[in-house]
């Protein structure tokens, strides 16, 4: 893998950036400029297999840092050339391309957020790498929590409902990534959407709902032992509530422990 030279780096970012109403000639040249700065010794096998399944170029991060901050203004003075070259990009083989692919679309202020929640379902439904999906989860919705809330939570739900765990736990990689944006604030929602949808809880899907609480109770250890509490009071039979308490306890300080083990010991009763 070369060094970096930031000044070339950036001219050709920007010649790059300056093709998007040319996919193909936005592809080639993206495509030659990851070769040369891709991670040789990944591509060859010699260092351990990345996470995702999705090939990868493994690239040092500047170079799509950089190529992002070019594409920001073509994006908001393209919309429509932007969205023809997200399209384009998405169904490439490497997780750079979707990255890319996604950032484009979570970058489109539109009008009509249909646009834009019509590939999100599509594209979720294309993949069942988890490192994909949290990227769609990330990058691709990114204007949705900005400019039309309402449209983010319903697909979020969207999501949810999705018959198979492949594709559902889209969801709360979601729900992830808005408690990363807005923290404390986002609990509100979170747990709206939550409270409606984690009694469907099964043991293969259990694992995220467990990621997922990892990052909200250190946020709120009242709001969340008031939440959980409710949960477990409102279908005391439901055992994978009681599992996700009982090994969510270690989070908590002693007072809320003690309020929490008195609902696992009536459960277990």
């Amino acid at each position: 893998m070369p060094a970096i030279e930031l000044a070339k780096l950036r001219l050709k970012a920007t010649e790059i950036a300056g093709l998007m109403n040319e996919p193909a000639k936005f592809i080639s040249e993206a495509s030659k400029l990851f070769e040369f700065y891709a991670d040789q010794t990944r591509k060859d096998g010699i260092k351990s297999m990345p996470t995702s399944i999705t090939p990868m170029y493994s690239l040092p991060t500047p170079v799509m840092r950089r190529i992002k901050y070019e594409l920001i203004n073509q994006i908001s003075l393209n919309p429509e050339v932007a969205l023809t070259l997200s399209d384009e990009l998405w169904h490439l083989s490497h997780f750079e391309f979707k990255e890319l692919s996604a950032f484009v679309l979570g970058n489109l202020h539109v009008e009509n957020a249909e646009v834009i929640l019509l590939r999100l379902k599509k594209w979720n439904l294309d993949t069942t790498d988890e490192t994909v999906q949290r990227l769609l989860a990330s990058e691709g919705t990114r204007t949705l929590r900005i400019d039309h809330f309402t449209e983010y939570k319903e697909l979020c739900i969207h999501w949810l409902h999705l018959e198979k765990i492949e594709y559902k736990r889209t969801g709360l990689f979601l729900l992830e990534d808005y408690l990363g944006q807005q923290e404390f604030a986002a609990l509100p929602t979170v747990f709206a959407i939550l409270r409606r949808e984690m009694h469907d809880l099964t043991n293969a899907f259990y694992p995220y709902y467990r990621a997922l609480f990892k990052k909200i109770i250190p946020l709120s250890q009242p709001e969340s032992t008031y939440f959980l509490r409710q949960q477990a009071l409102m279908a005391p039979d439901d055992q994978q509530i009681v599992r996700l308490i009982r090994q969510s306890l270690d989070l908590f300080d002693e007072d809320y422990q003690k309020i929490l083990q008195s609902v696992v010991k009536k459960a277990s009763i």
